[in-house]
C-alpha cells in the first residue's frame, strides 16, 4: 500500500485523485486498474504545540512504531505515521520532546481508528485513519 503525506482532507482528496488518474484513459474514457488506497495511517497535528518550542525535537510513536520529526518532517499541518497489524483497533499515540537535553513533553492517548469510503468513478475504495492534534498546552486531542 501507499503512504500519503498532507493533512485529513488532503489525504482523501489524493486518494481520490488517486483513484481518478488510475481509472481515467487518455481519450477521457474510464479504464479501471485499480484505485490508489492509502496505508492506516495516525494524522498527528504538531502546530498548535511548536510555536511555544521552537527549539523542542518532537518524537511521535503509534504503538511501538516511532518517528523523530526533524526539522525537515515539521510544517505546519498534519503528517501521517505508519500503523501496523490490523486497523480495526485502538492504537496508543505518543509525542514527546526534547529541548536543551531535558525531556519537556510526554504525552499519550489512546485513540480508534476509524474506517473511511470514497465513491469514485471506479468503484468506491475506503482507508483506515486517526486523527489527533497536539494543543498548545501539550494535551493530545482525537477529532
Amino acid at each position: 500500500m501507499r503512504r500519503y503525506r498532507g493533512a485529513g482532507p488532503a489525504v482523501a482528496a489524493v486518494a481520490v485523485l488517486g483513484a481518478v488518474v488510475g481509472c481515467a484513459g487518455l481519450n477521457g474514457t474510464v479504464t479501471c486498474a485499480g484505485a490508489e488506497i492509502p496505508a492506516p495511517s495516525v494524522l498527528l497535528d504538531v502546530s498548535a504545540w511548536l510555536p511555544g518550542h521552537p527549539q523542542a525535537t518532537p518524537r511521535a510513536c503509534v504503538d511501538a512504531s516511532c518517528e523523530t520529526l526533524s526539522g525537515a518532517t515539521i510544517r505546519p499541518g498534519t503528517f501521517p505515521l505508519p500503523v501496523g497489524g490490523h486497523p480495526d483497533r485502538t492504537v496508543t499515540v505518543t509525542v514527546s520532546a526534547d529541548q536543551g537535553g531535558r525531556q519537556v513533553l510526554q504525552v499519550s492517548r489512546r485513540v480508534r481508528m476509524v474506517h473511511h469510503q470514497e465513491h469514485g468513478p471506479c468503484g468506491t475504495f475506503g482507508w483506515w485513519q486517526a486523527s489527533v492534534s497536539l494543543t498548545a498546552t501539550g494535551a493530545l486531542q482525537p477529532h
